[in-house]
């Protein structure tokens, strides 16, 4: 009999710790918010265009009909210079490929080398967006500008900076701008953050128009964790809130 007295006191105390956890979870979560005053609905750029697609409509025209339904932003998820090379906006080769498609002898204007790993497009725009976050957040990056076309120059081999973050893309920024939404940029952390690039890459952020929040894609924001004050007084330029993602932690 105490055997089962003593079984049900202890089921007893174990809900009660249950429900205790839960009531200060519930109560912590409700001091946090209670000053959240502004909700937005928003999207991500991503789904919208796949989606868009099935309909045989362009992203701007998938954009506008979610904003005839309440939607009023965008998240858009920073590219990577690979969804670039696979988007068709750049090529890229090694020094001895690009050597190859050159056996006819054409001057470039510059030497190549042959570990070295060249991207080339014909976009100024690309150009423009690849070349200005690559020089701030790789060593070694040189450009050259050839009547009309462009050529970017790393001596980092390809397979380590493909997924490389490379800002947002004008014709994505142009989408977003033509129905009214708000940006939501969605930054990708970096290898080998520094207080230089971290002040350097979030000018370039700035340059976004019409930001509402700011979202980070990885578990580890930039300069983690010796930088974060150098990153909270870049952010704080920017002046809106920063997402916190329920679910997804990330350190920083």
């Amino acid at each position: 009999m105490l055997s089962r007295w003593w079984k049900y006191g202890l089921w007893a105390m174990v809900v009660v710790a249950i429900f205790t956890a839960a009531h200060v979870a519930f109560w912590q979560r409700i001091m946090v918010e209670k000053d959240f005053r502004q909700v937005q609905l928003v999207v991500n750029y991503e789904e919208i265009a796949s989606l868009a697609g099935y309909k045989g409509l362009t992203a701007r025209e998938g954009i506008k009909e979610f904003s005839q339904h309440g939607v009023s932003g965008v998240v858009l998820r920073e590219a990577m210079i690979d969804d670039l090379r696979l988007n068709g906006d750049i090529h890229v080769f090694s020094g001895q490929e690009l050597e190859y498609q050159l056996q006819d002898g054409a001057d470039l204007g510059f030497n190549i080398v042959g570990s070295n790993t060249y991207i080339i497009t014909s976009n100024r725009d690309t150009y423009n967006q690849l070349a200005s976050h690559m020089k701030v957040k790789l060593a070694g990056v040189n450009t050259y500008e050839l009547s009309d076309t462009y050529v970017i120059e790393t001596v980092a081999p390809y397979i380590g900076i493909k997924e490389l973050g490379v800002g947002f893309t004008t014709a994505s920024l142009a989408d977003v701008q033509e129905s009214g939404m708000t940006i939501i940029p969605q930054i990708r952390t970096w290898p080998g953050a520094t207080q230089q690039s971290i002040i350097q890459a979030f000018a370039l952020y700035r340059d976004i128009p019409n930001v509402s929040a700011v979202m980070f894609n990885d578990d580890t924001l930039p300069g983690f964790s010796e930088l974060l004050p150098v990153l909270a007084y870049e952010l704080s330029k920017m002046d809106v809130p920063i997402t916190q993602v329920e679910f997804f932690p990330q350190r920083a």
